[in-house]
């Protein structure tokens, strides 16, 4: 990997900032969904030549990412589904 402002590979990891969810936001979103969202956060580099920061998403958190918002539209999908069947029922 090299450095998107000065083509450098002198490259540092910066330690990943987590965010602390509130409760109410765990109980509502669910800690399967929160553990999904951290996973999917990108990772922070400086250059060592120019200082610069930048992020980049590896692998893993791609695929976290990917599934954080399958999980999102099944549950939006779910929703809708479930409420067009109890318009249909009236």
């Amino acid at each position: 990997m090299q450095c998107p402002t000065c083509q450098s590979a002198s490259l540092t990891l910066r330690p990943k900032r987590l965010a602390f969810y509130p409760v109410a936001g765990v109980t509502v979103i669910g800690w399967r969904l929160a553990t999904l969202h951290q996973a999917s956060a990108a990772r922070e580099y400086g250059c060592n030549a120019c200082g610069a920061v930048f992020s980049r998403r590896s692998a893993a958190a791609r695929l976290a990412l990917g599934l954080l918002l399958l999980a999102i539209f099944t549950l939006v999908l779910y929703v809708f589904l479930l409420a067009s069947v109890l318009l249909l029922s009236l």
